[in-house]
């Protein structure tokens, strides 16, 4: 069947390394497609990633494809394994791919059959989900599993030559899955110490000026109180001599007078406020999110051109936000730093 090529459905696959694409367009260019891709009735890929990509690169409007429909996503799963397994074996990381995928899928079979009364429960007695995965996929047992997860999600704490190694099946699970945990432990244990190096002390400054705003602002409350019911009284009068009007005029004046005194104060409750909770925040985002020992792994590798440029940037943001800030002091000179060679 022949349809336009921009209108098949690619989602999620599990193979990444798609290997050497311009090899095969030429091979088709020449020798025409031999196997087409194979779509659902819907065009969602089943196989054939390679080929459509290299019927792409080609410039192919409209290619030949093979319409199959699936039973379920099971199914289609165990297509797109098939036909990649043919051609090339799959990596450690592609196969936790697929098993992720397959894990998900008997989650939900084993909750059917737990809404179902147990029927079906005969087929996997005493496994879990995780054991179901792992026995399909060769892997070996649920905590072997398990570890190969461990190893895909925490990649960041093996260095790339021990990640490779460990996909490619030089490296062992159990000794790249230590290696990581003793990273981690390590890197935890640095990062407890430098907390511990300089603990954060609290300036009751901060909170004893607060809270004498507060009581003060309690006062006037009760000021404006007395003299609202006063000129209610006087309100009250059907009319009013001269000198009840002075004193009607009088004490509108001094609400409105405490009234701003009262925003005046509400304002600086809300400075103060502010500015000590951001001050303790940026001091917890810079001992554990933003840490040294944290990127201790990352800092060691400034030989790419590209982690000197995103570091020099985050520098130059910080500097940019501190002389921003700097313009609102009354004194704008007050934090001046200088570097001596």
């Amino acid at each position: 069947m022949l349809i336009e090529t921009n209108k098949i459905i690619v989602n999620d696959r599990i193979r990444k390394d798609f290997g050497d694409i311009e090899e095969l367009a030429n091979d088709i260019k020449e020798n025409g497609l031999i196997n087409p891709p194979v779509v659902t009735p819907e065009y969602e890929l089943i196989a054939g990633e390679r080929r459509l990509r290299a019927l792409k690169h080609l410039g192919y409007g409209q290619i030949e494809v093979r319409i199959m429909a699936v039973k379920d996503a099971e199914h289609a799963l165990n297509l797109e394994i098939s036909e990649n397994e043919t051609r090339k074996d799959f990596s450690k990381a592609e196969r936790i791919d697929y098993a992720r995928k397959l894990e998900r899928i008997e989650s939900l079979k084993a909750k059917d059959r737990m809404s179902k009364g147990g029927q079906g429960k005969e087929n996997f007695p005493t496994l879990q989900t995780r054991d179901v995965v792992a026995e399909k996929l060769n892997i070996g047992s649920g905590k072997q599993y398990d570890k190969e997860k461990f190893i895909v999600n925490n990649q960041s704490n093996l260095t790339p030559e021990d990640f490779t190694d460990w996909d490619e099946g030089k490296l062992s699970t159990n000794k790249a899955y230590l290696k990581i945990k003793q990273e981690k432990e390590q890197l935890q244990t640095q990062l407890q110490q430098e907390r511990n190096k300089s603990p954060k002390v609290i300036d009751n400054t901060d909170y004893d000026t607060i809270n004498n705003l507060k009581s003060q602002l309690s006062r006037k409350d009760k000021d404006v109180e007395i003299l609202k019911r006063d000129k209610d009284l006087l309100e009250r009068k059907v009319k009013l001599n001269e000198d009840d009007a002075k004193k009607f005029n009088d004490l509108k004046t001094q609400i409105e007078f405490l009234n701003k005194e009262k925003e005046d104060i509400a304002r600086q409750i809300q400075s103060a406020t502010e500015l000590s909770g951001l001050a303790v925040k940026i001091d917890h985002f810079l001992k554990t999110e933003l840490s040294p020992i944290r990127y201790s792994r990352t800092l060691e590798r400034m030989d790419s051109e590209i982690a000197v440029n995103n570091l020099t940037e985050i520098i130059e943001s910080v500097e940019s936000w501190c002389s921003e800030i700097r313009e609102f002091l009354p004194n704008k000179n007050i934090i001046n730093a200088e570097v001596i060679e």
